[in-house]
């Protein structure tokens, strides 16, 4: 359905073509023989092309604006860039009147360029001496993540009244416009939704809607309680942010998403821990590669750790990373010291880290 010919069939049957119109066979010295690998060369490419737009008409090769058409069938909208939040205390002279905080009143962070401003308008009452305010990063995105207490002090011009302005949180939870793989997974689940949150998919494709961040999420329920649902939520930064956790709550409470008799419970994912040890021995002939080899190594095991930390319940499985290193050019023997199997929760995820990767 979407192969594309062979240049080397095009090219002969372009060959046979020209010989039975002018009873001519072509020799490769002929300047016919550059135009009809030309012609051969556009041909392959017009294919390409054809092929391309082809399988963007399916769910599992589309990309982009493709896709997007794609979600548009379900009514799943791509979930669009959201500016990163802080709260920021404000000190006043005191007495002082009534004061309102808007959109004009715009701090800068300590590098100068990244600048925040209220998250909605709000009223000072008067003669206090300090305020705490929601501000939130003018620039969606991951940008305006990771501002430490005190870095967005910087007023951009000066407002009678205030002494002092600064964040007293960590900045939190811009995210980037909606992938394509997450989006994807999204289009895929929406089916589900038609029936409410009613059923285990359903609840993941309304709790994948609340943030772009959710990476994965699990939905369970307790025979010995029926009617309890238990959303396990996991991003892509960890632990899970508590502003992430409520929107899913937020989500999940809607009446036409929560049947009536269900009490949902949102938890954050339970993290465990692996480290990952591994001794290589090496091929004779590979020994003077060992440091590219390691380098390659390395890379395998940041495969694993990722692939693990990135579905909730996926057990943690040295298998898989024997596999991944043996796979290495040059690898004779792959001796892993930690982990061990380890069979993963329904409401866990593994996250490793490396303690060393080296030749035996």
């Amino acid at each position: 359905m979407f192969t594309i010919t062979p240049p080397d069939e095009i090219i002969q049957k372009l060959r046979e073509d020209y010989y039975k119109l002018t009873g001519k066979w072509v020799n490769p010295s002929d300047v016919e023989s550059f135009l009809i690998d030309l012609i051969a060369y556009n041909r392959t490419q017009l294919e390409g092309k054809v092929n391309y737009y082809r399988k963007q008409n399916f769910l599992r090769y589309a990309s982009g604006e493709a896709l997007d058409l794609l979600g548009e069938w379900l009514g799943v909208i791509r979930l669009p860039p959201q500016p990163a939040k802080t709260t920021v205390r404000f000190t006043f002279e005191t007495p002082h009147p009534q004061i309102m905080i808007d959109e004009n009143v715009k701090l800068v962070a300590k590098d100068n360029k990244t600048i925040f401003k209220p998250a909605e308008t709000v009223i000072v009452p008067a003669d206090v001496e300090t305020f705490d305010v929601v501000y939130e990063c003018e620039t969606a995105g991951t940008i305006g993540n990771g501002f430490i207490a005190g870095d967005i002090n910087q007023l951009v011009s000066p407002i009678a009244y205030i002494l002092k302005a600064e964040n007293i949180t960590v900045s939190t939870g811009g995210t980037q416009a909606e992938d394509d793989e997450h989006f994807r997974e999204r289009i895929r689940l929406a089916p589900w939704r038609f029936n409410t949150a009613g059923s285990r998919k359903g609840y993941i494709f309304w709790a994948m809607t609340a943030d772009s961040s959710i990476i994965d999420v699990n939905a369970y329920s307790d025979p010995a309680t029926p009617g309890e649902v238990f959303v396990i939520v996991l991003t892509k930064d960890l632990p899970v942010p508590q502003t992430v956790l409520d929107k899913v709550e937020q989500i999940l409470s809607e009446e036409d998403v929560r049947p009536l008799t269900d009490l949902v419970h949102v938890n954050a994912v339970t993290e465990v821990p692996f480290d990952v040890e591994v001794e290589l021995t090496l091929l004779p002939d590979y020994v003077p590669m060992a440091s590219q080899i390691l380098e390659e190594a390395n890379k395998r095991v940041d495969e694993f750790i990722s692939e693990t930390r990135s579905k909730i319940g996926k057990a943690i499985n040295p298998d898989k990373l024997i596999y991944k290193l043996m796979d290495i050019k040059g690898v004779f023997k792959v001796n892993v010291i930690s982990p061990v199997y380890t069979e993963i929760n329904k409401d866990e995820v593994g996250v490793g880290s490396v303690v060393g990767v080296r030749v035996g």
